[in-house]
């Protein structure tokens, strides 16, 4: 079991009922481009911490974390608890023509 998890590793690891909901919201071409595009930030969470870092470094964290036993026990949830907030940020923004 790893430390930091990125993006990729966090999609495998989930449930993929969960990840073909997701896709549902955007469609699967702005969820693919929104996966991509936070992949290349460097979006990676830290279970121990209970934060996300990018390439430009501190992005977020949890306040009062105890959580890295679930974590551990149940890794599916890392992704909707790290990653999916950015992601679907980064789909609702470019499917309004911004930036991700």
């Amino acid at each position: 079991m790893h430390r930091l998890y990125t993006l990729p590793q966090a999609l495998a690891l989930a449930d993929p009922s969960e990840i073909a909901e997701n896709r549902s919201i955007f469609g699967s071409d702005l969820f693919a481009q929104a996966v991509e595009a936070q992949t290349r930030n460097g979006l990676r969470a830290d279970i121990v911490k209970g934060s996300t870092r990018d390439r430009d470094g501190f992005r977020s964290q949890f306040i009062a974390y105890d959580w890295e036993a679930t974590y551990r026990e149940n890794p599916s949830h890392i992704w909707s608890d790290y990653f999916r907030p950015a992601v679907m940020n980064s789909a609702s923004r470019m499917q309004r023509g911004l930036a991700p």
